[in-house]
């Protein structure tokens, strides 16, 4: 007991520095905290990086702590539930390192409550995924906000929108700055790219399809995906045919599964070459994000996701595959009308539409794509390969 009231005293003694800064991330902790963070690894040596996932056991297994991309001296853990002595050092460590760090970056739902009691710090919020077709963005909980919180938006215009969705918003001041995400669309790697897919991305062309989670299902089968989750509505002929003219036009669907389900168990489509399935796990074990594929895809298929926004950036043809859309309406999933229409792209609900759709993208053509460029630039500004170097100007860190 006195061990314990005298590492409380000094934890709460600790001042805050500037060196030290804060990253957290949720369960798909490839998100924009991890793509500041590493750039801020790469080109500012002088500060002291933290880090906290809230699926830590998920996150030690990863490959990028085997590639030292995160030393696990860096990563801060404690298990609430638990109350054995080791529990209480990380406890300690994870008190003394929210005192310390003056600078502190999250994603939404992954803010913790002891944030609520900093005052000296600055909490950034990196969300910025809000900007969907989704309703509610479960933000109520982080009420009332610490005293120096933020809200990073890439434009005044996607702030305004997303506090459609976040009416608690109103009271949050903005930082006017890019999506640290989508600097990996434009660092991207074709090597890289191509082993991963095992694609030969100068001569073959694939559409990127990545659609939102149908049953909030963590740990799923590959039949059940197929069953339940798989983002096209399709029977056992219409995939064999759909498989047949995919390979007249030397094309390949890429398939990425929702990051909440991070565990698939086999592997979905493996009976279709011109298939390829993708889990989260496969591109966190990769060390990559989704927008890495963006710049050698030919085009998109995409539903409610919010990664629409971002695939706006590469310009490129985008189709909607609105076969659920009414199910997501009735099941109260879906925002206001205003922002469903800002999708720009061919309508896909059939299996023919689906085909007209690849054979447009197979020919270059992109009617929406002067529309699209538009609403890219109010949503997501010009900041091309600087949206953590906006940041960080804006955060005063260099």
């Amino acid at each position: 007991m006195i061990i314990s009231r005298i590492v409380k005293k000094y934890i709460q003694s600790v001042k805050p520095s500037e060196k030290y800064i804060w990253f957290e991330s949720n369960e798909n902790f490839f998100d924009n905290s991890y793509a500041l963070y590493l750039y801020i690894k790469e080109n500012f040596k002088r500060y002291h990086l933290l880090y906290r996932c809230f699926y830590f056991d998920k996150l030690t297994n990863k490959k990028l702590i085997k590639k030292k991309q995160i030393k696990r001296r860096q990563i801060i853990y404690y298990d609430p539930k638990k109350n054995n002595v080791l529990n209480k050092i990380r406890y300690a460590k994870y008190k003394y390192y929210t005192r310390k760090c003056g600078l502190i970056f999250i994603s939404y739902n992954t803010f913790d409550f002891q944030y609520q009691n900093l005052k000296n710090q600055k909490v950034v919020n990196l969300w910025h995924a809000n900007l969907g077709f989704k309703n509610g963005s479960g933000m109520d909980y982080l009420l009332p906000y610490p005293k120096n919180y933020y809200y990073v938006s890439p434009t005044k215009e996607s702030y305004r929108l997303e506090k459609i969705i976040n009416a608690n918003l109103n009271d949050v001041p903005q930082i006017l700055a890019g999506k640290p995400r989508n600097d990996f669309i434009f660092n991207s790697n074709i090597k890289l790219i191509s082993d991963f897919l095992n694609l030969d991305l100068i001569n073959q062309k694939f559409i990127l399809v990545c659609c939102t989670f149908k049953t909030f299902q963590r740990t799923i089968s590959s039949d059940n995906y197929l069953k339940h989750e798989s983002p096209f509505n399709f029977n056992l002929k219409e995939f064999e045919d759909l498989n047949s003219f995919l390979k007249q036009i030397n094309m390949f669907i890429v398939i990425k599964s929702h990051h909440v389900q991070d565990k698939i168990k086999g592997c979905p489509f493996s009976q279709y070459s011109n298939f390829i399935f993708k889990s989260q796990e496969d591109f966190e074990e990769n060390n990559l994000h989704i927008n890495h594929l963006f710049n050698f895809s030919s085009g998109l298929i995409t539903d409610i996701s919010s990664i629409y926004f971002d695939y706006l950036l590469v310009n490129k043809p985008i189709g909607f595959y609105d076969f659920y859309l009414e199910d997501y309406k009735k099941e109260g999933r879906l925002t206001s009308n205003d922002l469903l229409k800002l999708r720009y792209g061919y309508s896909i609900k059939s299996y023919d539409d689906l085909v007209s759709f690849l054979n447009q993208v197979n020919k270059g053509i992109n009617i929406f794509s002067k529309k699209q460029k538009d609403l890219s630039i109010k949503i997501n500004g010009d900041y091309k390969s600087n949206n953590c170097l906006s940041v960080c100007r804006l955060l005063n860190i260099k």
